[in-house]
């Protein structure tokens, strides 16, 4: 995630938004500019405004899933 900036507590906002999950932190990750510099209130408002995108996302990658997948994935949950 180099080429994305972050103000002082921007970072901290974008792990509370993806609670460090990889799949929400990819999918979040492809909807920001690197020309932007992230402050803690637009990446809440990025993260709200795009929720439905991110979760077509994480849709698609849980149907992709086979069934041993799945079982795996859920003793996580």
């Amino acid at each position: 995630m180099s080429e994305i900036k972050f103000a002082e507590r921007g970072f901290e906002r974008f792990y509370k938004c993806t609670q460090g999950i990889p799949l929400y932190i990819n999918s979040f990750y492809n909807l920001m500019d690197s020309n932007q510099i992230y402050t803690s209130e637009l990446v809440k408002e990025i993260f709200f405004n795009n929720m439905d995108q991110i979760l077509i996302m994480q849709v698609k990658v849980w149907r992709s899933l086979n069934e041993k997948e799945i079982r795996y994935s859920s003793n996580f949950s």
